[in-house]
């Protein structure tokens, strides 16, 4: 890496905490926004997304990912 490189690595590390640190934030005040207000369908649906969201993310990218095991299972059944 050049020294440039270093130093954009170094301002987009410091830039990413602050941000991390405000959206974890604004999830926490929302989600306590939502439930004094009373809407608690909308509430429930993002605690179900929030916790749901890597299975969602997962699935799509799971046909991707079970290609390569597949075709390489054939490869050894065509060697036999």
């Amino acid at each position: 890496m050049s020294r440039f490189e270093n130093v954009i690595a170094a301002i987009i590390g410091l830039i990413s905490i602050p941000v991390m640190l405000l959206n974890f934030g604004g999830a926490i005040i929302g989600g306590i926004w939502l439930a004094i207000l009373g809407n608690w369908g909308l509430l429930g649906l993002g605690l179900f997304s929030s916790s749901f969201r890597h299975l969602a993310s997962a699935l799509p990218l799971c046909r991707g990912s079970c290609s390569p095991h597949r075709a390489l299972l054939l490869w050894r059944k065509a060697d036999m």
